[in-house]
């Protein structure tokens, strides 16, 4: 399902600037969290970690006549807790709204992602899946006709599936109980960014 979704929106993005008066638009940038934290939660209490991630970002898009954007993004996040450290990766689907047409533009933009989780604190030696929320701000700066400059501030909200572990309690040595034991994760990073575009 996931996957139908970024085919169906890459070929939208690849066929647009064919199809109507937007250009296409490809770029890099890379991000490093300024503020992060990863909240843990479950029926008898919840701990709040600080976390600290750099992320490597790859994107697609395109451009209409009013510089507004529409991006795919491809995100490779390294994520650090205390003496835990792993890697994530994520599809985003971001829209930018860029204003003036001036050298130095202000801009702020909206999206959601899905993100999978390598080696995860919670289940370890396999992967934990997520869903993202980020709000954007920054600006656009024309370095050349077609390269672009963009410095962003980005908040980000991402919420990883529940894990569902089975317990049992010796009560005596004829008898136990179990029970179920749900566990929410979540992490919200203030990250600041750089990176470059290509504007054909």
């Amino acid at each position: 399902m996931i996957k139908r979704v970024l085919i169906t929106a890459i070929f939208f993005v690849v066929a647009l600037p064919v199809t109507s008066h937007a250009d296409l638009i490809i770029g890099a940038n890379i991000s490093k969290s300024l503020s992060a934290d990863l909240d843990l939660e479950n029926d008898w209490e919840s701990i709040s970690l600080d976390l600290d991630t750099s992320t490597t970002s790859f994107y697609i898009g395109t451009k209409n006549n009013k510089n507004n954007r529409f991006l795919v993004t491809f995100d490779n996040m390294k994520v650090d807790v205390g003496n835990y450290s792993s890697k994530a990766t994520g599809f985003r689907l971001d829209w930018q709204f860029v204003y003036t047409e001036e050298k130095v533009k202000p801009y702020w933009g909206l999206g959601f992602g899905v993100y999978s989780l390598k080696e995860a604190p919670l289940v370890p030696d396999e992967k934990q899946s997520g869903v993202s929320f980020q709000a954007m701000g920054g600006t656009k700066i024309d370095l050349t006709e077609n390269l672009e400059l963009d410095l962003q501030l980005q908040f980000q909200g991402i919420v990883w599936q529940d894990v569902e572990e089975y317990n049992c309690n010796y009560t005596s040595y004829y008898s136990y109980s179990c029970y179920t034991e749900t566990t929410s994760m979540s992490s919200s990073i203030i990250s600041a960014g750089v990176g470059l575009a290509y504007k054909f």
